[in-house]
């Protein structure tokens, strides 16, 4: 069946909402990644530099202890100064 007024067939109609909100959700995509991250622009140094910044974030601190642990117990690894964060508290 056709849309009335428009004269287009409903899976045409269907057709254009998913295309719709693709392109919709691809250019919130864009925009959102033009955006810099407060923690990469708090450690922009250390990362221009050619470390790799790896940020654990949990409510359960033994985790995280212990995640951290593990992760500085590998070689060439060094602990960065810790900034607080809004988005990591």
């Amino acid at each position: 069946m056709l849309v009335p007024s428009v004269g287009i067939h409903w899976a045409g109609v269907a057709v254009c909402v998913v295309i719709g909100g693709c392109v919709g959700m691809w250019a919130a995509s864009l925009a959102g990644s033009a955006v810099p991250s407060e923690v990469r622009r708090d450690y922009r140094r250390e990362i221009e530099a050619g470390e790799v910044l790896l940020v654990i974030d949990d409510t359960d601190d033994a985790l995280l202890e212990r995640a951290v642990a593990a992760v500085l117990s590998t070689a060439g690894v060094h602990r960065l100064r810790v900034l607080p964060h809004g988005l990591l508290q």
